[in-house]
């Protein structure tokens, strides 16, 4: 199983992209995925290696057609895992009112 690559994007959740695993899981290489959607292979290079931040909507709409995909199916908001529990932990400090 590819793991999913996860982004930071606000207080208390994530982006999990998962184009990476999908063109896998298809067997498809960065060079094919490139081949297939006309992207720039550093572009491909860095969707495969995480090292995004952001992802123009030609990269996503190409991407979506090359693996037969809706963009929810190769991206989705998560809870922040590390921030798991900090609410719970927050509200056991407090001191009562």
């Amino acid at each position: 199983m590819v793991p999913e690559i996860l982004y930071l994007v606000g207080r208390n959740r994530i982006i999990v992209l998962r184009i990476k695993a999908a063109a896998e899981g298809q067997g498809k290489t960065i060079i094919g995925l490139m081949e297939e959607t006309s992207l720039a292979y550093n572009t491909v290079l860095q969707l495969f290696r995480g090292s995004v931040s952001r992802i123009d909507l030609k990269t996503l709409d190409a991407s979506g057609l090359a693996l037969h995909a809706q963009p929810g199916d190769l991206m989705s908001w998560a809870p922040d895992p590390d921030l798991a529990g900090t609410a719970e932990q927050n509200a056991s400090t407090r001191a009562p009112t």
